[in-house]
């Protein structure tokens, strides 16, 4: 199995806290009453470049990341950004067989059906 490189195409999902399934709510405003919810926020993503993270950081010690230099247009861009700051980002490689239609997503809830 090839993994992501550099011409990869990849889907990016945002991982979150939410009241109602679809919109992130900030952990102080949670009280007690949220669920995680995973949406797509890009696809068809070109990748430019791919290394090694750099620097420890408090995430980086928990789950293995590398670093990605994506292709996007200006509004992509600031949603991912936007979404690494107040939740999880993960990364699917995609072929030419990939299916991804937004906005689909999942939330604890309907996790198994």
């Amino acid at each position: 199995a090839d993994f992501v490189k550099v011409g990869s195409k990849v889907a990016v999902f945002y991982t979150f806290l939410s009241k109602d399934g679809r919109n992130p709510t900030s952990d102080k405003d949670c009280e007690g009453k949220c669920m995680r919810a995973t949406r797509i926020i890009a696809s068809d993503t070109l990748v430019l470049g791919v290394g090694a993270a750099t620097g420890k950081t408090e995430q980086a010690q928990q789950a293995p990341s590398a670093l990605m230099t994506l292709s996007l247009v200006q509004s992509d861009a600031e949603r991912i950004i936007n979404a690494s700051q107040s939740g999880t980002l993960y990364f699917a490689l995609m072929n030419d067989q990939s299916n991804v239609t937004p906005p689909g997503g999942a939330f604890e809830p309907k996790t198994f059906g």
